[in-house]
């Protein structure tokens, strides 16, 4: 009947070892789900750095979920857009038509996390199933659209990656990925406060960022680098510190804000041209993310969110934040 479990395996071993398993009740629960054939068939196991993720910009849509328990950690599952658009459209009604390579509208999104949703469950089953005591959470999908020139979409440095050929009754056969972050996952944050705090070159910068107070669903405050004090900080849920502000380096900043002991709210580090370099660089000095500029309210809060271990509640969106489709 196959192997014992074995509970001093690492996750990621596991993930290796049982992927066969996972793909089998992958397509055994989507098959059930669409109404059609589907298989999820593994095609390689690898150990992979967070800058050959993405080898194009070829959009793909990126479910993240969090792993709780017995794994902590961030899982990623990864689908070109493609593949998304047909399994959204099954899921919905069940088209047999091959659907336009299209950015995904709400409806179609929210279809697709139910298909995602069956993928982490096959690997919460399967980890389970092998000793591993876990919870996934499925959170919210988004579309990447140039993953590989955006560097701040994926944070994490290394990744076990688990790849499967997609094949569909009467579409073209596709792939899923799934990714699994091999680093400790993110450390807990105590209790921020509600106001997101922003670091400023000049005192003009204020009007234009406190306008993102709206959508972002907390109160803005913003100050220079020099002006950076413990009263600023008290009351800051979230900090945004540029590369570079005031003649300073952001690095420093942020090393300097996430050092020492007790609660501190999450960093997040910004840039108008952001690398990997920049990136790596930013999460190794302790920030929680990295954002682009200028500031997309809906991008940020959604950052901002996972940086402090929260999500948005289904169906729930923040006061003067535009509707998916607009």
């Amino acid at each position: 009947m196959g192997d014992a479990p074995d509970t001093e395996a690492s996750p990621a071993e596991v993930l290796a070892r049982y992927g066969e398993k996972v793909g089998e009740s992958c397509s055994a629960d989507l098959t059930a789900l669409l109404g059609r054939e589907v298989s999820l068939a593994p095609s390689g196991v690898e150990r992979i750095v967070a800058d050959r993720v993405a080898d194009s910009d070829a959009p793909i849509v990126h479910q993240l979920c969090r792993a709780t328990g017995g794994l902590e950690a961030d899982v990623h599952v990864l689908l070109p857009r493609p593949e998304a658009a047909r399994l959204a459209a099954l899921q919905l009604d069940g088209d047999e038509e091959d659907p336009p390579d299209a950015p995904l509208d709400a409806e179609k999104r929210a279809s697709l996390q139910l298909v995602t949703k069956v993928v982490a469950g096959a690997l919460e089953a399967v980890l389970r199933e092998e000793g591993i005591d876990v919870a996934i959470e499925t959170r919210d999908a988004r579309e990447i659209p140039e993953p590989a020139s955006d560097p701040t979409w994926l944070t994490g440095e290394v990744f076990q990656r688990l790849r499967f050929e997609l094949a569909m009754e009467r579409l073209p056969e596709g792939r899923i990925d799934l990714l699994l972050t091999l680093e400790d996952g993110p450390a807990e944050n105590g209790a921020p406060g509600s106001t997101i705090l922003f670091l400023a070159d000049r005192d003009t910068e204020q009007e234009s960022l406190e306008e993102l107070a709206g959508t972002l669903g907390w109160p803005v405050s913003v100050s220079t680098a020099d002006r950076l004090d413990a009263t600023c900080l008290e009351d800051a849920g979230a900090i945004v510190v540029p590369w570079l502000v005031g003649g300073r380096s952001g690095l420093e900043i942020v090393e300097s804000l996430t050092g020492g002991e007790g609660e501190r709210a999450p960093v997040l580090m910004s840039s108008e041209k952001p690398t990997r370099p920049m990136v790596m660089a930013a999460l190794r000095a302790g920030a929680s993310s990295f954002v682009r500029r200028p500031y997309q309210g809906e991008e940020l809060r959604r950052r901002i969110l996972e940086a402090r271990g929260e999500h948005e509640p289904a169906g729930e969106q923040a006061e003067g934040e535009p509707d998916a489709d607009t």
